[in-house]
């Protein structure tokens, strides 16, 4: 596999992210006990840090432990983009492995003969933000990081090559797999979410063609920051007025639904 290195604009000039990142930054899903997958390296892990300076110019220079290549840098644009290189490099590096040990998994099932009475479920944690919008990670809800990869394969339910365009949540997903065991979802099924949140906590709620972002907070007596008192863009937009209302009903419905008790009424 050859991974060449990405071409993305970089905004990365106005980051979101100012900590400085080490040797094992965005690498915690590397495989552990593999070195190697295919023609792919996945490095060792490394407490090694990346300096982040003021003035780069005297920042001594990045040696590649396997190649002795050095690198340095005349300028921060340099420096950030050294750094998102390396990020997307472990990233493709880590959906390598993923794809290899999917492959092996399916192909163990094929060889043993229990293909057709295995349900294999493919789906994740949310996407990831590579450089969209001035991010890294996730926790927002723009498309790229909103929507997750979902592939079931049971041949005897679901058609090969196949696509369903519902809308689905992954609240679901227990309770289908128990159903397709043919065994009684318990009635505390549905969890409770912290309140606790690490950062902007918010809401939200889709249909097909639009998204509805509900963002709550505590006041810091400031204007617009007062719990459910912040300025609304869509009071801007009265074309979609009606839109935000139906989607707004559908977000309280759905809350109900799942015993999801919002910060604030909505």
């Amino acid at each position: 596999m050859t991974i060449r290195t990405a071409r993305r604009p970089l905004r990365q000039q106005k980051s979101r992210s100012r900590r400085t990142w080490t040797i094992s930054t965005w690498a915690w899903c590397s495989p552990k006990a593999v070195t190697r997958s295919e023609s792919v390296t996945f490095p060792e892990t490394q407490i090694a840090k990346v300096p982040n300076p003021v003035d780069v110019t005297q920042m001594r220079p990045l040696i590649d432990k396997d190649t002795g290549e050095k690198f340095t840098f005349r300028t921060r644009d340099e420096l950030r983009h050294f750094k998102y290189q390396r990020y997307m490099k472990r990233y493709l590096r880590c959906i390598q492995g993923i794809d290899d040990g999917v492959g092996e998994l399916l192909d163990y099932l094929d060889s043993n003969g229990l293909a057709d009475n295995t349900v294999v479920i493919y789906t994740s944690d949310q996407g990831f933000f590579l450089g969209d919008h001035g991010w890294f990670d996730k926790r927002f809800m723009y498309e790229e990081s909103f929507q997750m990869p979902f592939l079931i394969r049971y041949s005897e339910l679901i058609r090969p090559g196949s696509v369903c365009n519902d809308v689905i949540s992954n609240i679901d997903f227990a309770p289908t797999w128990l159903d397709l065991a043919g065994t009684t979802i318990p009635s505390y099924m549905q969890g409770r979410s912290d309140t606790m949140h690490d950062c902007y906590a918010h809401y939200g709620v889709r249909n097909q063609r639009f998204k509805l972002i509900y963002w709550y907070n505590q006041g810091f007596d400031l204007p617009g920051t007062k719990a459910g008192g912040q300025e609304k863009e869509w009071e801007l937009l009265p074309e979609y007025a009606q839109i935000v209302r139906d989607l707004r009903d559908e977000l309280r419905r759905t809350m109900l639904e799942i015993g999801d008790e919002p910060a604030h009424p909505l």
